[in-house]
């Protein structure tokens, strides 16, 4: 390779870590487990001009081009893996968008800012079929989430998410993935409101009155992380639905919220705030 082409390819990849080192300069507290590799077992990895970010094999552009007030709209893809039985099924999905950050480390979650966290299981569409949930069964040990590890009583509070419209509601508050909570975020998207559903599970215990119709501010705490319904597994599960149009608000108060007629998991990266966001206070 010609000197002059070597110090091009050096400057534009100095320029692409300067650019996500700038964006996302926040503590690197945050460990996420992870077993996608080349095939001889080394770390993928990319070389991206200057305006581009390396995503596994490909680079992206980033940031993303648009209005600042509002998020693009969120494309709906379909599954179609093999239940036990070797029957096709079919649910819909909306995987990462690609001008989203892959590492979890960018991302803000429902905790003090300050907490190590785990990732244990992300969201991936890159997941095996087989790997994933089959038709609208949720009790298969794979679900459309993430697996966050903090200790048994962490405080789990509400965020505040990127193009939220007001606070968010609190829509559910029972048995669901052991005991859960549900907060309903209206967010304007590409020119109109569309809502999504925060889903809490295997806390300890939820917050003192918390119940459905209330409101839940930035910061709210929501309850505590323990392992309901996962007995001897201490840790939060975190699921992002989109909200099907013309939603009855009655489905959202009562288990149907996660029936895939209802809502439509979506990858949480696509909607959380950024670890260095100040749309999400601390908590108090």
């Amino acid at each position: 390779m010609r000197p002059v082409v070597r110090a091009a390819v050096a400057v534009a990849g100095l320029s692409a870590i300067s650019a996500w080192s700038y964006r996302f300069s926040v503590p690197r507290h945050i460990t996420v487990v992870t077993t996608i590799d080349n095939h001889d077992g080394s770390p993928l990895s990319s070389l991206c001009p200057a305006g581009f970010l390396p995503d596994s094999t490909q680079c992206v552009p980033f940031p993303p081009m648009g209005d600042e007030n509002q998020q693009p709209g969120l494309s709906k893809g379909v599954n179609t893996p093999r239940d036990p039985s070797g029957t096709w099924k079919i649910y819909e999905q909306i995987p990462r968008r690609p001008d989203r950050p892959a590492p979890y480390e960018a991302y803000r979650f429902p905790f003090d800012p300050r907490l190590p966290i785990l990732v244990l299981r992300g969201y991936d569409e890159t997941r095996l079929d087989t790997e994933k949930p089959s038709g609208q069964d949720l009790s298969t040990k794979n679900r459309l989430g993430i697996d966050l590890d903090v200790p048994r009583g962490t405080p789990v509070y509400a965020l505040q998410l990127p193009f939220q419209q007001g606070n968010a509601e609190v829509v559910f508050v029972g048995i669901l993935f052991g005991k859960t909570v549900a907060t309903r975020h209206t967010l304007l998207e590409s020119g109109k409101n569309r809502d999504y559903l925060l889903i809490y599970g295997h806390l300890d215990q939820t917050a003192t009155g918390l119940a459905p119709g209330a409101e839940a501010a930035a910061g709210t705490w929501l309850g505590t992380v323990g392992d309901s319904g996962s007995e001897g597994r201490v840790h939060l599960f975190l699921e992002v639905r989109q909200v099907r149009e013309n939603t009855e608000h009655s489905l959202l108060l009562s288990s149907a919220l996660v029936d895939f007629t209802v809502s439509i998991a979506c990858d949480p990266r696509n909607v959380l705030p950024f670890a260095d966001s100040p749309a999400s206070p601390a908590p108090p």
